[in-house]
């Protein structure tokens, strides 16, 4: 059992809460008279039934020609779509989705598209809503390792 306290900052219980968690078996009366928490006060809530809200507000979009794969955004399944039409109207030659490529210290970088264009090119595609520190970052180690292909980032 850890010991209540009241730190800075921290609502105070009402009388009413203060029976409730009594009554649950939350709070306890430890050794001394103290009031302590049981491990019950500590316990993780129930994992919700509702997927968790993504980071940037982005919704996955089901692929129907990969359905274990699903698109990360909205502006991605639509970019998708467009390269789909491309190769079905033989615009490129073909389009990968989540390809992988190896930066340097280890970095592992996943592209939303690779495509092949006629003319036997390769670019690298990323669909960004939101373009982070982080992506920037990797985006220049990218363009570091490999300066022959191009790298595209397309946003809304």
């Amino acid at each position: 059992m850890a010991y209540l306290c009241c730190m800075a900052g921290t609502e105070r219980l009402s009388p009413q809460q203060f029976r409730a968690m009594m009554a649950s078996g939350e709070l306890q009366v430890g050794r001394k008279g103290k009031i302590v928490a049981s491990q019950k006060a500590f316990a993780s809530p129930a994992p919700s039934d509702e997927p968790k809200k993504a980071k940037y507000g982005n919704i996955k979009v089901p692929d129907p020609e990969m359905p274990s794969k699903p698109f990360d955004s909205k502006l991605e399944a639509k970019h998708g779509k467009e390269y789909r039409l491309l190769a079905k109207l033989g615009e490129i030659i073909t389009v990968t989705r989540q390809p992988k490529f190896l930066l340097q210290g280890g970095v592992v970088y996943i592209a939303d598209f690779l495509i092949l264009h006629n003319d036997y090119s390769v670019e690298v595609v990323d669909s960004k809503g939101v373009v982070t520190p982080d992506f920037r970052n990797k985006e220049k180690l990218f363009r570091a390792m490999y300066p022959t292909l191009k790298f595209t980032v397309r946003s809304k």
